[in-house]
């Protein structure tokens, strides 16, 4: 029973990421002061959803009850999904914000990159993440 207990943390954890993002979405561009770097705004989609990612990646690691084994390729494919549907949600959301803009590709393809690269991301991670008992 602990695996099912660590796992709802992580699937809490993604609900609160989601809730962040949407807050986000949900206003003017949080960050407009600092140096002027082309392509900022997708770096940061890319590691934000990343995390997101990393999030689910471990909700279904610790729920498998498996040792840290390389996860199967189905679960890439789930978390890049989930992930591309919450990246189009959220550029879709932001079209309707004033004083943002939205249905920006490349916005959500570097959200889709995000989902991928955490499949290799969580796992270092999950070695470190104690299971509860």
């Amino acid at each position: 029973m602990h695996h099912a207990r660590t796992s709802r943390i992580w699937v809490i954890a993604f609900l609160c990421w989601f809730g962040v993002l949407f807050y986000l979405s949900n206003g003017p561009v949080p960050i407009n002061d600092g140096p002027d770097i082309p392509n900022l705004d997708k770096l940061l989609h890319f590691l934000y959803f990343a995390g997101g990612g990393v999030g689910l990646h471990l909700a279904f690691h610790f729920k498998s009850q498996r040792e840290l084994t390389r996860p199967p390729f189905s679960q890439l494919i789930i978390v890049t999904v989930i992930i591309a549907i919450c990246g189009a949600f959220d550029e879709w959301h932001q079209s309707w914000i004033p004083e943002r803009t939205g249905n920006d590709p490349f916005d959500w393809l570097a959200d889709i990159l995000g989902g991928i690269a955490s499949y290799w991301i969580h796992r270092p991670i999950a070695k470190f993440i104690p299971r509860f008992s």
